[in-house]
């Protein structure tokens, strides 16, 4: 099922819209009745009628959005609400908004999308927040529907979608739900993590968190991602979308030769680094010339490639990162040059190996001869083979999926 506008439109254009209970909701209502700031910023993302922008805009907060695909829906909160500003009516889709909000409302919108983007909703909600910011609002805490919106869901699925950029203050039943959702939602409010974000650039990034403003508006623009081994996280012939800063794990980076598919490792990216070739391309707004993998599960500081442009435009300490990381993965590349240049074969898989095992630490790489073959650019009769020798030699020891290093020189 396609839910675009047309989709959406036409709900609303034939009144099929059970989901709205004509009014704004008990628990938004007694949240908002506590607020006493009315110049935060607040956005209701997929708002359809928006109730909850009626009460808002009539009780003084002035900065109010509503987004939805729907031309009909905002339509219908224009003629029901002349003062509201025409200007916070967005038309468009939530995931390519690209503004700030103090505070984001959730109402029958998580339950709307598609259940593959429930993911990308966390990141881009965490990404739209400024820095203690929040996320509040209702979650159904009922199957529902498979095929079709609403999407129903609970809490034990919902919580590792936004743990890692959220502190989730409150996820609990909803005591004083409309009597049809009784017993039906959860009550949640989040808090950005914006901890989470400036431990791990103190950690592992000191020289960026050591001036305060840089250190502010990273925090603000950026969002922590977790990843499993064997993510793509940057595509070859790509543009580049984000800046990753790894704070755990490995990633990996190669070239892929265009007329054979075959790849070679070029370099890798540990905790503390990030992408050197990413931010020259990006420098460049040329299209990416190599793939980044991860190799180990990983945890990613992720900025938005525009807010990384703004950043380097303002902050002389973050092109100074990015010269000397350019010029340590420089080496890295000259290394690289000199093995595949001057360096048989053996020589090639040998420091391949010192190198695996000084990055993952002991004496022991769990691997396969595939996997080997997939980094050198070579194939795995080629590399087995090699492998053989090397045992042979009296330098490593074969194992089921592993290899043990037993002269490590």
């Amino acid at each position: 099922m396609l839910l675009d506008e047309n989709f959406w439109d036409s709900r609303y254009q034939s009144d099929n819209t059970g989901w709205d209970i004509g009014q704004i909701s008990t628990p938004l209502k007694e949240y908002f009745d506590q607020l006493k700031n009315k110049d935060l910023k607040i956005l209701i993302p997929g708002g359809g009628n928006s109730y909850e922008a009626e009460y808002l805009h009539n009780k003084g907060f002035k900065n109010v959005y509503v987004v939805d695909l729907s031309k009909t829906a905002l339509s219908n909160i224009q003629k029901r609400i002349p003062s509201f500003p025409e200007e916070h009516l967005i038309q468009a889709n939530f995931f390519e908004l690209e503004e700030t909000f103090d505070l984001i409302i959730e109402q029958t919108f998580f339950c709307a999308i598609n259940p593959e983007l429930r993911p990308q909703y966390a990141i881009k909600t965490s990404e739209l927040l400024s820095p203690k910011g929040k996320l509040v609002g209702l979650l159904f805490n009922v199957p529902l529907f498979d095929n079709h919106p609403p999407f129903g869901g609970n809490k034990e699925e919902y919580l590792p979608y936004f743990k890692s950029y959220f502190t989730l203050e409150i996820i609990e039943n909803s005591y004083n739900s409309v009597s049809e959702r009784a017993n039906q939602e959860l009550f949640i409010k989040f808090i950005k993590n914006r901890g989470m974000i400036a431990k791990a650039l103190e950690t592992y990034f000191p020289d960026l968190a050591k001036m305060p403003d840089l250190k502010e508006e990273l925090i603000a623009i950026s969002s922590i991602h977790t990843f499993e081994a064997g993510t793509v996280i940057l595509k070859q012939g790509g543009y580049i979308k984000v800046i990753p800063l790894l704070i755990s794990g490995l990633a990996k980076v190669f070239k892929e030769e265009a007329e054979n598919g075959n790849e070679v490792l070029l370099y890798y990216i540990k905790p503390g680094e990030s992408c050197a070739m990413s931010m020259l391309t990006l420098l460049r707004n040329d299209k990416s010339k190599i793939k980044a993998v991860i190799e180990e599960d990983a945890e990613v500081v992720v900025i938005p490639s525009d807010k990384a442009l703004k950043i380097a435009q303002k902050y002389p300490v973050w092109n100074a990162f990015v010269y000397e990381l350019i010029n340590q993965k420089y080496d890295e590349l000259l290394n690289v040059v000199e093995i595949l240049t001057f360096s048989n074969k053996d020589k090639r898989l040998l420091e391949y190996l010192k190198k695996e095992l000084k990055l993952k630490g002991g004496n022991l790489l769990k691997t396969t001869h595939q996997h080997i073959a997939y980094d050198l650019g070579s194939s795995r009769e080629v590399i087995s083979r090699l492998l053989k020798k090397l045992e042979n030699e009296g330098v490593l020891k074969l194992k089921q999926g592993e290899i043990e290093i037993v002269k490590n020189e």
